[in-house]
């Protein structure tokens, strides 16, 4: 197994995080002597004294000689935990970042108390480039960040994807770092993302005990995990169900050519997923053009994140409405489990269940009328 950056970091770094986090904890507070520190982390002075400077430069901690080690206190009691957000060629989730926030700003809310007040902030990254590490860490920490929450990681592909691992493995090491929305399977962060793998399972399960036979996966061969669980999901069930799918034109992802492709099938889908509403509007107007009813002849499923989003498909499509707002408020917690001294514990992946809207046909009372172009 591949070794994870985290465990290949220099023993000083290790202790440097350690330290970091109980600075945070313990904002104001004078930390045990540099023996006291050796023993209770089993290190030698001189790995201590070298993360300790670190510390320093950073701001957190005053040594102080024939007095001690202080760590310094917090923006006026307050600490700040900031959604990041990648955007890049590949990914704009601006309207997705708004609902995280909003569930982030719930969660500072209760783990508010008197004399610190946490609150919930937004900023926007546009990738690549990445900007220097010192440079990113230390504007963070000028408005008072104790902790980011990285949106829209995971997007990017080839050297740049590579350049992004390093730059999110590097900004950890100087605070903590919780991802939204695609675990990393080399980086030892806490993650949290909407799953909506049951609702996909049962919809595909659903219409093939109807009778239907016909099943298309509209996607991308993007690397980015999420992705990838989805269309690992669909194979499987196909496999399951010996029913022959394999990857062809019918994933393109520019509009024009996905429409032109469909209109050359000379048998339509009974079941479509696709991965996107874009994507979806696009099968549901080609099968509307081909004198198809939705949702009675054609089974259309797709995700999204935003109601408003999914609102032109319904009730004409079933889509899985992922509780961003509730991911931001798990990513908050996470993220205070890592500035109060939690150490030692295992990165967590945490997955909260999508919301469902079903349009298939049994479930509808009235036939619907074919959707207008």
């Amino acid at each position: 197994m591949a070794e994870s950056k985290t465990e290949r970091l220099p023993l000083y770094k290790k202790v440097t995080n350690q330290l970091r986090e109980q600075c945070f904890a313990s904002a104001g507070e004078m930390l045990p002597p540099l023996r006291q520190l050796s023993q209770m982390l089993d290190v030698n002075h001189a790995t201590i004294s070298r993360a300790l400077r670190d510390l320093e430069q950073e701001g957190l901690v005053e040594i102080v000689p024939r007095k001690g080690i202080f760590s310094l206190p917090q923006s006026s009691g307050n600490a700040n935990i900031e959604l990041v957000v990648f955007v890049s060629e590949r990914s704009n989730l601006l309207d997705v970042a708004l609902r995280m926030s909003q569930g982030m700003q719930k969660a500072c809310r209760k783990l508010s108390r008197p004399g610190m007040k946490i609150s919930a902030s937004r900023s926007v990254l546009s990738v690549p480039p990445f900007p220097e590490v010192e440079r990113f860490v230390g504007e963070l920490k000028s408005r008072g960040t104790t902790g980011i929450v990285c949106l829209g990681f995971g997007f990017l592909e080839g050297e740049s994807a590579t350049q992004e691992e390093e730059f999110i493995a590097q900004v950890a090491q100087k605070i903590p770092v919780v991802l939204i929305g695609s675990p990393h399977p080399t980086l030892k962060l806490d993650c949290v993302y909407g799953d909506p793998h049951v609702q996909m399972q049962e919809f595909l399960e659903e219409c093939y005990a109807r009778g239907l036979r016909r099943f298309e996966y509209i996607g991308d061969r993007g690397d980015n995990l999420l992705q990838r669980e989805r269309r690992e999901c669909f194979s499987q069930f196909m496999q399951e169900n010996d029913l022959t799918w394999e990857w062809n034109d019918l994933k393109k992802q520019d509009t024009i050519q996905l429409a032109a492709h469909l209109n050359s099938l000379p048998d339509f889908p009974e079941v479509v997923v696709a991965t996107n509403v874009r994507r979806a509007l696009t099968v549901a107007l080609e099968a509307q053009r081909r004198g198809l009813r939705l949702p009675e002849d054609l089974q259309l499923l797709c995700f999204a994140s935003l109601l408003e989003h999914a609102q032109p498909l319904l009730p004409y499509a079933s889509v899985i409405m992922l509780d961003e707002p509730e991911v931001g408020v798990r990513a908050v917690q996470l993220l205070q489990g890592k500035t109060t001294l939690e150490n030692n514990r295992e990165s967590v992946v945490e997955r909260v269940p999508a919301h469902f809207i079903s349009g298939l046909s049994h479930r509808i009372k009235e036939p619907l009328e074919p959707i207008s172009a």
